[in-house]
């Protein structure tokens, strides 16, 4: 049984994608490598909206039999290859790369296949498919890769005006000045200082 984890670049400010929707922004080095593998290492189920997997598409498949690709793009991309993708979109069809389509996030699916999956499931990217988990209470874990930029707007990983409380459950400094944030969301009410 999996749980559901996004994994997922985010400003210092809160935004996944800068206001024209790049991420030239984003520091992923060794270090973040080596999470992506040990991360692949125990998934079972690939969520995606449409332009993360496009992204994922257009570099990951044949990687692993790359001669010029780096030993953990390497890795990475034998971990990717196998395993089952869903992708969320209404305005394209996949096939190949283990690949189904889906038109719309339903809810009583995700639940059966957390329960079916050998594995987590894991959400890479896909800014607007994360806020749509939470807001349906289907998110189990977040992996903030915090990046040392404010990006002052862009898209938000959590949705304006909603507050989401998170419980840290560690977090890691990186070379690069990225920090990674391992939290869950509450289930209760979070015991806060005031200043008051």
């Amino acid at each position: 049984m999996g749980g559901i984890i996004v994994s997922e670049f985010v400003s210092i400010d809160g935004f996944y994608a800068d206001p024209g929707g790049g991420l030239d922004w984003v520091t992923a080095d060794d270090e973040h490598h080596d999470y992506s593998i040990s991360l692949l290492e125990r998934t079972g189920l690939l969520l995606f909206g449409r332009r993360t997997y496009e992204i994922f598409h257009a570099y990951w498949p044949g990687v692993a039999d790359n001669p010029a690709a780096t030993r953990r793009e390497i890795a990475i991309g034998a971990l990717l290859d196998p395993i089952p993708k869903v992708v969320y979109s209404r305005t394209r069809s996949y096939s190949g790369w283990v690949t189904t389509v889906r038109p719309q996030l339903a809810p009583a699916e995700l639940v059966t296949a957390k329960a079916e999956t050998d594995g987590e499931i894991v959400v890479f990217g896909s800014g607007r498919l994360a806020r749509d988990l939470a807001r349906a209470g289907l998110v189990d874990e977040y992996h903030l890769l915090v990046q040392p930029v404010a990006l002052g707007g862009g898209a938000p990983l959590f949705e304006p005006g909603r507050r989401t409380d998170l419980v840290l459950r560690r977090c890691e400094p990186l070379r690069s000045g990225v920090i990674r944030h391992f939290s869950v969301p509450a289930t209760g009410p979070v015991e806060r200082t005031n200043y008051s």
